[in-house]
């Protein structure tokens, strides 16, 4: 009977493994606020690495789109560059062997269709056009809370400005930092270290030392009525800006108080009354 062996991995097997882990960490936390045609560049020489060379389209094909790219991001691209690498994402995508070939190659179209004026702008006058949000967390926000300067002010001790800041974007608070589902902690750029910081506890903090902050004066009177039907989170929301603007607001609801899920669809324990 032979023997059992157990192979263990290599150092460097073991050093690779580690690189790709922490490669999938920062990709999950990559903000959509980079330059597409640099992230396309980056994406590709990616694939370009991960390529075994066994068949042409990958072996040779991944590496001119790179180096096109790449000319593209040193001001050095030509108007003709967009049409050669239309046709190379074509050829690559219809006769690699493998999904390296293919999916680097229709990323790479799909960026050159959706990002075409930022390709443009890079060859024209060496610079991007893309407007994303660059702050992460801020991105994973659903309301764009300025998350990096509450945080800010919090470690400062002003609460108060805090809880300012979060109700430029948020008109509720005190109701997110006990129920929110923190998605912007999702995209925390401390994912990349070890784990993201507690944002939605940080809020709450911010909350419960703050005390009663008065919500800001509304803009003069325009004299234009508005009517808000449910006085839900999102009609209640609607109705504190349009009134922060000058509007005159009714809101209409159905049940016989204010809230909509917040008061009857959130448990008392985990948001109390």
């Amino acid at each position: 009977m032979n023997r059992l062996e157990i192979i263990r991995p290599s150092g460097a097997e073991q050093k690779i493994s580690s690189l790709y882990s922490d490669l999938a960490r920062r990709g999950a936390v990559a903000p959509a606020g980079n330059c597409p045609v640099e992230q396309s560049a980056a994406f590709l020489t990616l694939c370009v690495s991960q390529s075994c060379g066994k068949c042409v389209p990958c072996r040779v094909g991944l590496h001119q789109m790179s180096l096109i790219l790449n000319r593209i991001l040193e001001g050095e691209g030509r108007m003709e560059d967009l049409d050669t690498l239309e046709r190379l994402a074509r050829a690559i995508r219809d006769s690699a062997d493998c999904a390296i070939g293919y999916e680097a190659a229709g990323s790479l179209l799909d960026c050159l269709h959706s990002f075409h004026d930022d390709f443009m702008a890079h060859i024209r006058s060496n610079h991007c056009t893309a407007t994303f949000v660059p702050v992460p967390c801020k991105l994973g926000c659903p309301a764009h809370v300025d998350i990096p300067e509450y945080i800010a002010l919090v470690k400062e001790k002003r609460y108060a400005d805090a809880v300012r800041v979060i109700r430029y974007d948020n008109p509720f608070p005190a109701a997110c930092a006990l129920v929110c589902e923190h998605p912007c902690e999702n995209a925390c750029r401390r994912n990349m270290v070890d784990a993201a910081v507690n944002i939605r506890g940080i809020k709450r903090m911010a909350i419960d030392n703050a005390g009663v902050v008065p919500t800001p004066d509304p803009l003069p009177a325009t004299g234009k009525k508005v009517a808000v039907i449910g006085g839900g989170p999102s009609g209640l929301t609607a109705a504190y800006f349009l009134r922060l603007m000058g509007h005159s607001v009714t809101v209409f609801e159905q049940r016989k108080k204010l809230g909509g899920m917040m008061r009857y669809g959130i448990p008392r324990y985990r948001l109390p009354e």
